[in-house]
């Protein structure tokens, strides 16, 4: 009893977090072409293509790619150097010998098939880490973590966890997100973790205030202050019309430190509420 009393704790401490993540993509998700396909062979040409670029760039030639190439075997027979003249004008130049290398190896030791499993995945030139996962999860339904440096940054913020080193290869990232991810709905969770990080939770900028999970999140607790989230000039007229109010009515300065230490009390509860929560929420994953 007391195990599955546990258990039942820890599914609705994760709903808490996950159920959001997912509310939020299905309403607000971006719509790139590769995300309304499951055909293993187009994400896998997205996910190389994708590679530290910028998805707006990657529409075009990925349209243009599956168009010319349907499958496997006949990118394998391409020339590469008609696909490096393509790839040229992108900046993309070395993904045409990443495209054509892959895809020779998919049909010499896959059968023209792209691999299920995330270790086979990541012998394919062009997949790394976090392309490999996304492939398996995309494409394949795994319940596995797609942790990039800006999702990354997210789950430090929520967890208030130090880096250690890059986030797609972070084990306790990794491990944390698994852990978050609802087995019926890892695309949609991964996905959304995604969009909330780049809509969000920028490196220099954060916008907490409308971040979906900026509720259970450590960062937007306790390091954004309600001062923080006043432009100083703001702040200055507003501190400059209490004062003339002060100056015409002396009792209203009682009134105000009141209501003030009021005010500080309850966002002093409800930080230390929210923050207790965050605690909780990472010591059951």
């Amino acid at each position: 009893m007391i195990e599955l009393a546990r258990l039942s704790r820890k599914k609705a401490a994760l709903d808490c977090f996950s159920q959001p993540v997912i509310q939020w993509f299905a309403n607000n998700g971006r719509d790139f072409p590769w995300r309304n396909t499951k055909n293993s062979y187009h994400i896998f040409l997205a996910e190389i293509l994708l590679r530290q670029t910028q998805a707006e760039r990657v529409v075009g030639p990925y349209l243009r790619l599956i168009e010319r190439y349907p499958t496997s075997e006949a990118l394998s027979r391409a020339s590469v150097g008609n696909l490096r003249k393509w790839f040229r004008p992108l900046g993309l130049v070395r993904r045409a010998d990443q495209l054509i290398s892959g895809t020779k190896l998919i049909m010499s030791k896959h059968g023209g098939l792209i691999p299920r499993s995330l270790d086979a995945l990541l012998t394919l030139p062009g997949l790394g880490e976090y392309s490999a996962r996304a492939v398996a999860c995309l494409a394949f339904g795994a319940k596995v973590p797609m942790i990039d440096e800006s999702s990354g940054r997210l789950l430090r913020r929520v967890f208030n966890l130090e880096p250690r080193g890059p986030a797609y290869c972070d084990r306790q990232l990794l491990e944390i997100a698994e852990a978050l991810i609802p087995a019926e709905n890892a695309r949609g969770f991964n996905l959304g973790l995604l969009d909330i990080a780049s809509a969000y939770c920028h490196h220099n900028t954060p916008n907490c205030l409308d971040c979906p999970i900026g509720k259970i999140c450590s960062y937007s607790l306790n390091c954004t202050s309600v001062a923080e989230k006043t432009p100083s000039k703001l702040q200055s007229s507003r501190r400059s019309a209490r004062i003339n109010v002060f100056k015409q009515h002396p009792r209203a300065l009682h009134k105000s430190s009141q209501e003030r230490d009021t005010r500080l009390n309850l966002l002093h509860l409800e930080t230390e509420f929210r923050n207790t929560y965050a605690r909780f929420l990472f010591t059951i994953l």
